[in-house]
């Protein structure tokens, strides 16, 4: 799986070097600054004062973006290559963001967390057991996870993805069930699912969690 997870990053990488090249910073962010807006009006995320605040895979203009009067976290495993890209991350645009430049995996919290984001994450990891172990345990106690993930609608065609990677970009291929389950049996308590998008093989669902 680790091979498998290399593989995948090294084309995360570079389709995001081919998306972000020859755009405007400015016209991309204020576009996914207006997405975010969108997404947390739409799915009712409040965020109060004195909330400590994590996002794992923050990508190039994540969620991350949207606190400005909170203590934010970002974890980013390929941070480098996108400071390449996109050089608002070294303007001093987001001092309140600690931006860690780590696979998921191998991050250790220093403290607990009020609101844990995994958008569009959770699939792409190496270790999808420790992963899942890891956001319990930097979640503090009543706190809310948001994990926005692909799950196959049938399973045959995911017995298949796990046996051929065609999803070259996602080393785990799992069913909605699968992560609810995941995300019970570490201790979580699913409060509710929203199907953000709906495709042939894949639904891309937001799942909200407590802690």
């Amino acid at each position: 799986m680790k091979c498998r997870w290399k593989i995948a990053q090294f084309f995360e990488a570079l389709w995001w070097w081919f998306y972000l090249s020859g755009k405007s910073e400015d016209e991309y962010l204020d576009w996914k600054k207006s997405y975010w807006q969108a997404f947390l009006e739409k799915y009712g995320i409040a965020v109060i004062d004195g909330d400590r605040i994590i996002e794992i895979g923050s990508g190039p203009a994540g969620i991350f973006m949207m606190f400005p009067g909170h203590d934010v976290t970002a974890i980013e495993p390929l941070l480098s290559k996108y400071k390449k890209l996109m050089p608002h991350f070294g303007d001093g645009s987001f001092r309140n963001v600690n931006f860690v430049e780590a696979p998921f995996e191998q991050y250790l919290p220093g403290s607990t967390f009020d609101k844990v984001f995994c958008l569009n994450v959770i699939n792409h990891v190496s270790d999808l057991p420790v992963c899942i172990r890891k956001l319990y345990e930097l979640a503090e106690a009543g706190s809310q996870l948001f994990i926005s993930v692909d799950a196959h609608r049938c399973s045959f065609l995911k017995n298949i993805f796990r046996r051929i990677p065609w999803d070259i970009l996602h080393p785990h291929q799992h069913a909605l069930t699968d992560y609810q389950c995941m995300l019970t049996h570490q201790g979580f308590t699913i409060e509710r699912v929203e199907l953000l998008r709906s495709a042939w093989i894949f639904n891309y669902y937001l799942i909200i969690a407590k802690k």
